[in-house]
């Protein structure tokens, strides 16, 4: 799962992938809660609670079961420690879970209608886990960013605006992040984030284990030859005094010992092309020796302010994947509204369409309610 919120502490790169879920107001009833996060913030202290549950449903199936409904929850925070101006330190942790509603299973629809790539991002099958915990450490004003502990990788590389958060935007995963790069699972690892002092780009390199074990809340090191590592070019360019843009270019290696070794480049990007209009694409290229997909595109459009309703979107996206060695191809799209109830809910129906490696399609609805605090 990737779910970002605004700290003093993020990294800039990661920043870029907030798709607008922000931080919720809390319902009167809550005011209790409200003023305790006062209270913690007068400390440096932030925090996101998050409850998402979603049910799909899909026309055409190799097996019995076409409906699943799952749940997921996560709890991120980040408390500055360090804060001198020039300098600033602080700790950040993310604990989430999830299951299957009413089934044993331990993964979403996709094998049933037979998709390689995944459907449903949200669903880790974890019941709770420390999945993050990191120190950031900021210097030389701020333009120098530190990361170490158990990181997501996907927080500091191939960020999107629009396609990059499954619990507000889009749900399947070619369109959360791309499948042609062989990101590994949370575990321990280092990232650096150097944005000059313009502002209008930035380079992030980061090291990580391999062969992490996302589920558990354990630490691994990375002394055992199992690495991962990627280098990212930013350019975060603005059009027409308005018209906001992010361009990154990733190169990444992945190298297990006595196992196989791979790298690939991948390029990301975002364009406000218009008042309330983003636009965005994805290609990738990797090794088929670490990848089940080794090319891959996506693309598509976000779109806000419909009838003056500026925290809604609506998206539609493409994304095409070719199977390591050239095994077959598979088309994945989807369409989805995120209504916004309130500050801290909204409901969102769904709507893919697949064309798998088999050569079979199908269409799968679905409906998402996310709760924020």
């Amino acid at each position: 799962m990737v779910m970002t919120c605004v700290f003093a502490l993020q990294n800039p790169a990661a920043a870029q992938a907030d798709a607008g879920s922000g931080q919720a107001t809390p319902a009167q009833g809550l005011r209790p809660l409200s003023e305790l996060r006062g209270t913690l913030e007068e400390f440096g202290l932030s925090y996101q609670l998050g409850l998402t549950g979603l049910i799909q449903s899909a026309s055409e199936t190799a097996a019995d079961r076409d409906t699943l409904a799952s749940y997921s929850f996560d709890f991120l925070g980040a408390w500055t420690l360090i804060d001198n101006g020039d300098t600033a330190g602080g700790l950040g942790w993310l604990v989430e879970g999830g299951r299957p509603l009413g089934s044993d299973r331990d993964s979403d629809l996709s094998a049933d209608v037979g998709v390689g790539q995944g459907l449903n991002d949200d669903l880790d099958s974890t019941d709770v886990a420390l999945t993050e915990l990191w120190w950031s450490q900021s210097f030389a004003d701020q333009t120098l960013v530190v990361s170490f502990g158990r990181l997501d990788q996907t927080v500091y590389f191939d960020a999107n605006a629009v396609a990059n958060d499954e619990t507000s935007g889009f749900l399947a995963t070619p369109l959360v992040n791309s499948v042609g790069v062989a990101f590994p699972e949370n575990g321990l690892g280092v990232n650096v984030t150097w944005t000059p002092t313009s502002g209008t780009h930035y380079v992030s390199a980061g090291l990580a284990n391999a062969n992490a074990d996302g589920g558990e809340s354990t630490f691994d090191d990375l002394g055992g030859g199992d690495l991962f590592a990627a280098v990212e070019l930013g350019w975060t360019p603005t059009f027409q005094g308005e018209l906001a843009g992010n361009y990154r270019l990733l190169g990444w290696s992945s190298r297990a010992q006595g196992g196989p070794d791979g790298q690939g480049i991948s390029l990301s990007a975002d364009q406000q092309v218009g008042h309330g209009v983003t636009a965005f694409g994805r290609y990738s290229v990797g090794d088929q020796n670490v990848l089940d997909f080794d090319r891959a595109a996506s693309g598509g459009l976000g779109l806000t302010g419909f009838n003056g309703r500026d925290d809604d979107l609506l998206g539609v996206a493409v994304g095409w994947a070719r199977a390591a060695g050239g095994a077959g191809e598979e088309t994945l799209g989807e369409l989805f509204y995120r209504y916004t109830v309130n500050d801290a809910v909204s409901v969102t129906p769904h709507l893919q369409w697949v064309d798998s490696l088999a050569g079979d399609e199908a269409v799968i609805v679905g409906l998402r309610i996310q709760a924020t605090y």
